[in-house]
């Protein structure tokens, strides 16, 4: 019986200065009143967002409709080496070999 008692006494040490520790760490109540008005501050934002309504009505216009792109199609080109593995030499006498 001893042996649990201590075992239990040894546990509850250790949970208090694990528990108390991270308090200190993280400011205690400093933390958590800057989480406090964090949250509020993003339920705010929330809220103002959910409030926005998007006129989509401009895109089912015709004068929008109307325009045209002036850019032109890209151009392709080759990239690259026929054969990447192949040694690349500075002279040409050697590359012809």
């Amino acid at each position: 019986m001893k042996i649990i008692a201590g075992v239990l006494l040894i546990v509850s040490i250790g949970y208090f200065s694990y528990t108390s520790s991270l308090e200190e760490e993280d400011g205690g109540e400093e933390a958590s009143q800057i989480a406090r008005e964090k949250t509020e501050q993003f339920i705010e934002r929330r809220a103002i967002l959910e409030g926005v309504r998007l006129n989509t009505d401009l895109f089912n216009d015709p004068v929008f409709r109307s325009y045209r792109s002036f850019t032109g199609e890209p151009v392709e080109f080759n990239f690259g080496r026929e054969n990447p593995f192949r040694q690349i030499f500075v002279n040409e006498e050697e590359d012809e070999s």
